[in-house]
């Protein structure tokens, strides 16, 4: 709060413009509810990784790749800024209801 008092906000070292993971399935875990189960992992690690950084985010992108190199599926979201895994969830649980179904590598 110096700002207010007409000092120079804080900003932070990093200048990190995004924070992701990435993560080849194990194959007993390539099918939908596999790569759903750890989609939500990565999501509550990055989530952690925001929160320890001290930045906001106010949209996702989520890509998975199919096995057999049969393509794959890209979507996104966005949201007011947050640090809140639940918003992150809740986007993910909204995205991945259009999702193929299509087994992820």
């Amino acid at each position: 709060f110096e700002w207010i008092r007409g000092g120079e906000p804080r900003v932070p070292k990093h200048k990190n413009r995004s924070i992701g993971h990435e993560h080849v399935l194990d194959p007993k875990l390539r099918n939908t509810e596999g790569g759903l189960t750890v989609l939500k992992k990565l999501i509550s690690k990055a989530s952690i990784r925001l929160r320890k950084e001290g930045y906001f985010a106010k949209s996702m992108a989520i890509s998975v790749r199919f096995i057999h190199s049969l393509g794959y599926w890209e979507r996104g979201a966005k949201f007011d800024e947050t640090q809140d895994t639940w918003v992150f969830l809740q986007a993910l649980e909204d995205l991945w209801k259009d999702y193929p179904k299509t087994p992820p590598f």
